[in-house]
This record gives structure tokens, C-alpha cells and sequence, in this order.
């Protein structure tokens, strides 16, 4: 009696062939899974490279701004460590903001208001600063006269800052007496440069210090000629004479009576 074996072989083989799909849409799917990994994980690197690639851009692009780093009242004394700089885009930036190279120049002015902590900074925010301007060297109620000079008042150039000297002035051929103006302050010298750098630059222009009497009676007196007469410093000099032209008095003949 003999036995049917057909069957079994048929149920192995689709078994089989069952295993090997299986096993091959596994491997697909793990591929699928690991190209869809890859990708994403590239995706999300790129991204990132570009957002930063952006973000350096646009640092390069924004704009330092002086600012403060903490709020100040009104009157303070500023100081380098009162600022720091802030970065902005150029859209937002203002042509009267100052910048991190200005701050040097800030440095002792005074706050004219109250500013606050990284507030953009702006020049009407500081009372101006009058220390380095040479109208500091006059003293109260005094005015500063510039004229030019020859070489024999420059006396060889050898007048000097803070020297004093007599203006004297003659009118000449007019009825007009002499005029001179005492102790005159010389409080600036100008000097021309040579095309010799050998040479020793001679001064061209002198400038007075004057009371605003002084300062009309020397408008008058520059319209003709003057003359410098250097003075010692340590000297008191004795005034000046006032010096009185005589007055022609015309004499007539007295008539005799006639009985």
C-alpha cells in the first residue's frame, strides 16, 4: 500500500516562498526607513547651515550703535565704561546715531537728559563742552582782537604768548591827538609755515585781549598806522602822559578909541 507524499512538498515549497517575501519586503522596508533617515538627517544639517550661513550674514550687515550700558540721570559726567556698542539692521539705523568710534570724543560732556540702558545715543543728548575752545582763555567781560603784523612789531618774532604790550597809534597829519591802549594781553600767535623748513616760521598775525572800551578805541586806531611796544612782565609802568596839541590862538590888533 503506498502513501501520497505530493502535498507536503507543495506546502514547504509556499512556505518557502512566503519566508523569502517576507524577508525581502523587510529589507525594503528597512532601506526605505534608513534612506528616509539619511534624508531627513540631511534635510535638518542643511537647515541648520543655512540658518546659520543667514544669521552670519546678517550679522556681517548689522550696523555697531553707541549706546549706554546703564541708565543715567541728567548732568552725569560720562565716562568710557558708561558706554557699549549694540548691533542693528541698517533699516532701522538713524543718520544722527553715534557709533562706538564717537565715544572717545563724549568723554567729559555732561547728559543734558535722562537716558536710558541701550538707548541709541544722539549728540543733542549732551550738553556741549567748551573746555578745549580757545574763547576759554578769556577772562569775564574780555573780547579777542586778531590783526596783522609786520616784522619790526612782531618785534623779529620774538613776541610771545602772554606777553603785554602799548598799542600806541599817531594820527599823522590830522588834528587828532595820539592813542595808545596799556598792559594789552597778547594771548595767541599765528604762525605761517615756511617753504624753508630750515627757516624759523615768523608769525603773521597776533591776537589781544581787550575790554569792549579797548576793543572800540583799537578799531579806531587800526585805520591808521599803530606800533607795538613790548612791555617787561614784571614791571609797572608809570601812565602814560595825556599829550594836548597847543591851540593857535589868533591875536587881533586893538582898536583905538576916537575921541
Amino acid at each position: 500500500m503506498g502513501f501520497i507524499t505530493a502535498p507536503a512538498d507543495g506546502a514547504e515549497m509556499s512556505s518557502s516562498t512566503s519566508t523569502a517575501v517576507f524577508w525581502k519586503l523587510g529589507i525594503l522596508v528597512a532601506m526605505a526607513t534608513a534612506v528616509a533617515a539619511i534624508s531627513y538627517y540631511q534635510l535638518q544639517d542643511y537647515a541648520v547651515t543655512a540658518a546659520e550661513q543667514q544669521q552670519r550674514a546678517q550679522q556681517q550687515q548689522m550696523i555697531p550703535v553707541l549706546v549706554l550700558a546703564h541708565d543715567l540721570d541728567t548732568g552725569v559726567r560720562l565716562e568710557l565704561t558708561h558706554f557699549q556698542q549694540r548691533k542693528f539692521p541698517p533699516q532701522y539705523v538713524q543718520d544722527n546715531w553715534l557709533g562706538p568710534h564717537d565715544a572717545s570724543d563724549l568723554v567729559g560732556l555732561k547728559t543734558s537728559r535722562f537716558l536710558a540702558r541701550g538707548e541709541p545715543l544722539t549728540l543733542d543728548a549732551f550738553s556741549y563742552d567748551y573746555r578745549h575752545h580757545f574763547s576759554q582763555r578769556l577772562a569775564q567781560n574780555r573780547y579777542a582782537l586778531t590783526v596783522s603784523l609786520g616784522i619790526e612789531q612782531l618785534h623779529h618774532g620774538m613776541l610771545s604768548v602772554g606777553d603785554r604790550v602799548l598799542l600806541y597809534s599817531v594820527a599823522g597829519l590830522s588834528q587828532q591827538p595820539p592813542m595808545w591802549l596799556e598792559n594789552i594781553e597778547v594771548v595767541a600767535i599765528d604762525r605761517l609755515q615756511q617753504p624753508n623748513h630750515h627757516e624759523l616760521a615768523v608769525p603773521t598775525t597776533v591776537t589781544f585781549s581787550m575790554s569792549a572800551e579797548q576793543a572800540k578805541q583799537f578799531e579806531l586806531m587800526r585805520t591808521v598806522n599803530f606800533q607795538v611796544w613790548l612791555q617787561h612782565p614784571e614791571h609797572n609802568y608809570s601812565p602814560m602822559p595825556v599829550v594836548v596839541k597847543p591851540t593857535l590862538h589868533h591875536m587881533q590888533t586893538a582898536r583905538s578909541a576916537t575921541p
